[in-house]
């Protein structure tokens, strides 16, 4: 079923990283996602079958119950909601709201995450520091970042290191989708450290792991709390903290994160 409301230009994104496939509540996590779709009012309209090939969201979550959800942990879970159908180019841009997780055979592979249209629910932190909460009992993340991204650059790629929608031109930006694709995603590449993040967003959840990496003499942590510019530091869960950076100040905070080989997306080869 397609959904009677016309998609805006630009989406807001969760992504949650590193997690082992045999923590996954998939099912609890199949039917979070399709809720948290429906309370906005839409209608799930395709979803991944076997194969992954889109079907029907009706048909797959018919199929799914008849196995008693049996299988959805190997192949992963992905869930659209779609505007009307001559809006519908395609689907992995066009949507209005999507979940996914990605359980791959390297842990550095797995991801969840949500996506949708800045419209129908618009940028809050608190909003979506509970909504990482709310993912992390399904599958136990050790890292992840919100971010806002427009709909034509492929946001449901990006938490991949794929490259969508930007052009030739922008090399830079390339590199930096491109660097977090072959390392922060690779498990075997020899630069990455656990401390590592991918780069530095207005929410970013991390693990004790990363607030006891050394910047310098100071531990993240205490480089955090030692000025307001550097973001503030809040304990969601015990081994969740949310890192969160204001927008003006997130280009100094990277500047001033560079030379310690700590944001991948940023890393020279």
């Amino acid at each position: 079923m397609y959904n009677d409301f016309e998609r805006g230009s630009m989406s807001n994104a969760l992504a949650l990283h590193y997690f082992e496939e045999e923590t996954v509540d998939a099912k609890s996590l199949f039917c979070f996602i399709e809720d948290w779709i429906s309370k906005q009012g839409l209608t799930p309209t395709k979803m991944g079958g076997k194969g992954n090939k889109s079907i029907t969201f009706s048909r797959g979550k018919k199929a799914l119950e008849k196995e008693n959800f049996k299988g959805i942990q190997e192949q992963g879970i992905w869930i659209i909601a779609l505007p009307p159908e001559n809006k519908v180019g395609t689907e992995t841009f066009d949507f209005l709201m999507a979940g996914a997780m990605d359980c791959e055979d390297s842990f550095k592979e797995n991801t969840c995450k949500l996506c949708w249209d800045e419209q129908i629910i618009p940028w809050e932190n608190a909003y979506i520091k509970n909504l990482a909460k709310d993912l992390y009992q399904f599958c136990k993340p050790k890292y992840g970042y919100a971010f806002q991204r427009e709909f034509e650059k492929g946001p449901i790629y990006y938490s991949g290191g794929i490259i969508a929608g930007v052009d030739y031109s922008q090399k830079k930006e390339r590199q930096e989708i491109t660097n977090w694709g072959i390392v922060g995603q690779n498990e075997k590449h020899s630069k990455y450290q656990p401390h590592m993040i991918r780069d530095v967003y207005p929410l970013n959840f991390l693990s004790p792991q990363h607030l006891k990496a050394k910047i310098g003499s100071q531990t993240l942590q205490e480089w955090i709390q030692s000025d307001p510019s550097h973001g503030s530091l809040e304990k969601l869960l015990p081994d969740f903290w949310c890192w969160s950076v204001d927008e003006k100040h997130i280009e100094s905070v990277k500047e001033d994160l560079k030379p310690h080989n700590f944001l991948i997306a940023h890393m020279e080869f």
